[in-house]
């Protein structure tokens, strides 16, 4: 995370925790390509930036984030949205003592397996909850590797036999 955009996110997540209502503008802001290089361009005035996003927010949002977007707007930090919602998913992951890990895998996992991995990272590392997103990688040939946070676990057949080879090498 870099300072600006996590600036920006903590100022939002003090004033409130609507982070589906903040997703969802986030993804009907950029959703649309046109409509997200309006909104980012400098020819664009501030003034038209403000009455496109009242007019197109005015019934979908809350007063709070129709407010902190003319910020943003006034700002000419629009192009940061994204990455806010990224701090800010992550700050509602920590008030709620949760994480996010990415789960790579060589096939699909079952959900009872999904579950199993959830709990005992939750074990580990103190959480109430720990999100797994889940990326196919055939490369790993078998197994699994999680990165959560600055930690890896990697028990993919391929690690296995890199440590070999290592091993190998050493001897």
């Amino acid at each position: 995370m870099r300072p600006l955009e996590l600036r920006y996110a903590q100022a939002l997540f003090e004033l409130t925790q609507e982070e589906a209502q903040f997703r969802s503008d986030t993804e009907f802001l950029t959703g649309d390509s046109s409509l997200w290089k309006v909104l980012c361009s400098p020819c664009v005035s501030t003034a038209e930036k403000h009455a496109l996003l009242e007019r197109l927010l005015r019934d979908k949002t809350t007063p709070l984030l129709l407010n902190f977007y003319r910020l943003l707007c006034d700002r000419e930090r629009v192009f940061l949205l994204p990455r806010i919602l990224t701090c800010y998913h992550a700050l509602c992951l920590d008030a709620e003592q949760a994480a996010e890990a990415t789960l790579r895998c060589a096939r699909p996992l079952a959900e009872a397996d999904r579950e199993q991995l959830s709990q005992a990272l939750c074990r580990l590392h103190g959480k109430n909850r720990v999100e797994l997103l889940t990326r196919l990688d055939p490369s790993l040939i078998g197994g699994f590797v999680i990165q959560l946070g600055d930690m890896t676990y990697d028990k993919s057949v391929r690690g296995m036999l890199r440590g070999l080879q290592r091993s190998l090498k050493e001897r």
